[in-house]
């Protein structure tokens, strides 16, 4: 019997494969997208890589009509909890694909997200004060607190300039695989 399956997968921000997780309305502008990250799937179809769909931890908090949140406002103990839940889990699919003797080739988040930006995240107290700042959102905080032992590649996918984000993600993708 033939297996043709590649024995790579990523992980994805649950609103990079279905948009409609995204809040509704524009903090900075709303979803870029209709339903599926652009050129992403195409990108990781190209390097063969499977890809499993973390869950999102504002609709898990949240609803899916919501209003726009800053890190600042979603940081609250229930936030926290679930986020470090979330994280708890995808690491636990992550050793049942390394156990399995498939290669995790990294985490990939949302530019700006509260919970899953990676490089950059919204803060402020409020709407009125929000601004883009260095640093990871919520739940990459926490994911990259419990994966920090396991090395991981964590990128981010930028609606806002996707052929940048695409080329920076491939460039991670081609690291990992020439160390694989």
């Amino acid at each position: 019997m033939i297996d043709d399956r590649s024995s790579k997968v990523v992980f994805l921000a649950h609103c990079l494969l279905n948009t409609n997780t995204k809040y509704r309305g524009s903090l900075k502008g709303g979803s870029r997208y209709s339903s599926v990250a652009p050129g992403l799937i195409q990108l990781l179809n190209k390097y063969d890589l499977g890809i499993e769909q973390m869950p999102c931890p504002e609709i898990g908090i949240a609803e899916i009509d919501r209003e726009p949140r800053t890190k600042d406002m979603y940081d609250t103990e229930d936030m926290r909890k679930a986020c470090k839940m979330y994280s708890e889990f995808v690491k636990k699919m992550i050793e049942k694909f390394e156990k399995g003797k498939v290669k995790v080739f990294g985490i990939i988040g949302v530019s700006r997200s509260p919970t899953c930006g990676i490089s950059t995240t919204y803060v402020g107290k409020d709407l009125e004060t929000a601004r883009i700042q260095p640093g990871a959102g919520i739940f990459m905080e926490e994911l990259k607190s419990v994966l920090k032992e396991k090395g991981l590649e964590f990128m981010e996918y930028d609606q806002k300039d996707i052929t940048r984000s695409l080329n920076e993600i491939e460039k991670k993708i081609k690291f990992v695989k020439s160390v694989v």
